[in-house]
């Protein structure tokens, strides 16, 4: 799958990403965030293939595309990440993604028909917990929303990824240090390579480093942005989407100091996607001008949009997964020359992104305020 940071798909993802950077800044100041906007994408895609009238053009104006042309990126991108419904066993290293509608109501034939790779089950009989576990390797146990007899239907995506590094860092460079606003040592993974992207513009710099999975393009990677001590969230990630937008500083060698970092938003730390979602245009999706016509008979709309995730990264690469969960009830509708040596120290807060590919979609991103909290 490829996404062309200017396109549409790109356009989206960046917009939930920055949306839900805003909010959390809002509401949770110096909360690490993770989320996957590819996910979130993935859902509206889903969504827009059965909505209608007003719900139908809130939709299509924010995925830029119309209900056919949203059914075919579904099926692209699901079968282009690799689906999970199948059961199959998992490698150790990869990216695998999955879908599936838990319904109490009918679920027209036609709209199953036209997103085969999205699975059907029926909620209050299938188990929509294990099919998360399932297609997480066991990171999401359990869904966040909620499940009681109110809820008609259920819309869950998930994402696994393990991408080791093209080079991993080695456990003995990592040492103790200090990172702004944190008032305990912090472990710093350091490495000096060639592989590694740089881009600058003002007070704003991003590295890429490498993945070597082969299911990864070769560009494809963890990329780090660092601005200014202070900066705003969604300042620098901003900044850091246009900049990638140039090609990255030639003949560069950087000598990067990384702090491992774990960030845990699952449970009742999971991420409520509704204010986000509706700074975006999409506030239809939750009162009664909702229109899923196209999925059900019965009238529909959404009462919760969550999102779980949980990432890991250290010496060896990148673990993480994730879950996009909305609930519905009841509605109304090689360098030739010699490189410059280019040090990169990330020990202030900084945003990160995972991706498939150089301009390839945002599958995981946030922001790191302490690299030793949860």
């Amino acid at each position: 799958m490829t996404t062309d940071l200017a396109g549409p798909n790109a356009r989206v993802e960046r917009g939930v990403l920055l949306a839900l950077l805003a909010d959390e800044g809002r509401t949770a100041v110096g909360a690490n965030l993770v989320c996957s906007p590819a996910m979130v994408r993935f859902g509206l895609a889903v969504l827009a293939t059965g909505a209608r009238g007003a719900t139908a053009a809130a939709l299509d104006a924010f995925l830029g595309v119309d209900a056919d042309a949203a059914a075919a990126m579904v099926a692209d991108d699901l079968a282009a990440l690799g689906l999970l419904n199948d059961g199959a066993a998992l490698e150790p290293d990869l990216v695998a993604v999955a879908a599936a509608l838990w319904a109490r109501v009918p679920i027209y034939a036609r709209w199953r028909e036209r997103l085969p790779a999205v699975g059907v089950g029926q909620l209050g009989v299938d188990d929509p917990d294990a099919w998360a576990a399932e297609a997480t390797g066991g990171r999401i146990d359990r869904l966040a929303v909620s499940s009681g007899p109110e809820v008609l239907a259920v819309l869950t995506l998930a994402a696994r990824l393990r991408a080791t590094w093209w080079r991993p860092f080695s456990p003995a460079e990592t040492v103790d240090g200090t990172f702004a606003g944190v008032d305990r040592p912090v472990p710093f993974m350091r490495q000096r390579s060639r592989l590694h992207q740089v881009w600058r513009a003002g007070d704003v710099e991003a590295v890429a480093v490498r993945y070597g999975s082969p299911f990864v393009h070769p560009w494809g990677g963890l990329m780090l942005v660092v601005g200014a001590a202070g900066n705003d969230p969604v300042e620098a990630t901003a900044a850091v989407l246009d900049l990638v937008e140039h090609d990255p500083r030639p003949h560069t060698e950087v000598d990067l100091s990384l702090p491992r970092f774990r960030i845990d938003r699952r449970g009742d730390a999971a991420i409520d996607l509704r204010p986000a979602l509706t700074a975006c245009g999409l506030d239809v999706l939750f009162d009664d001008r909702c229109d899923l016509g196209g999925i059900s008979p019965e009238p529909l709309k959404l009462s919760e949009a969550l999102s779980q995730a949980i990432i890991e990264v250290d010496e060896e690469g990148t673990t993480a997964a994730a879950t996009l969960e909305l609930a519905m009830v009841a509605g109304g509708g090689p360098p030739v020359t010699e490189p410059e040596l280019v040090s990169v120290v990330v020990d202030r807060p900084f945003a990160f992104l995972v991706r498939l590919g150089e301009r390839g979609p945002i599958l995981f991103g946030g922001w790191v305020q302490d690299p030793t909290a949860s």
